[in-house]
């Protein structure tokens, strides 16, 4: 039995001790936008553990049950896809490694 389809719309800004994320959904897809690698790496580190890691696993897992792909974003670069493996609940993050290193050199973050 296939999952129904799911529109999303809609900006979110969250406050990190990192600093802010924005996420942004438009129609079966939401991006989650961070200000550069650095942020990413801190708070991709926080989000694997305790209480919040749980929160988030279980949101980006009804997305993808509801078929919203989620892409990870610096700047104007996609960096990242966060998938699910052949059914399976726990989501991983697939990296985009030319467009993360482009990131890295080329300094594509977003400016408050």
């Amino acid at each position: 039995m296939s999952a129904p389809h799911c529109d999303v719309e809609g900006e979110l800004g969250i406050e990190t001790p990192h600093g802010p994320i924005r996420c942004i959904g438009t129609g079966a897809a939401f991006e989650i936008t961070f200000l550069n690698v650095r942020q990413l790496v801190r708070v991709g580190s926080s989000f694997r553990s305790g209480t919040i890691g749980a929160l988030s696993y279980w949101l980006l897992s009804a997305a993808q049950r509801k078929r919203i792909s989620v892409k990870l974003r610096i700047g104007k670069r996609i960096v990242g896809d966060v998938r699910s493996k052949n059914g399976k609940d726990r989501p991983r993050v697939k990296l985009r490694f030319l467009n993360l290193a482009a990131a890295v050199v080329g300094g594509n973050s977003v400016q408050n």
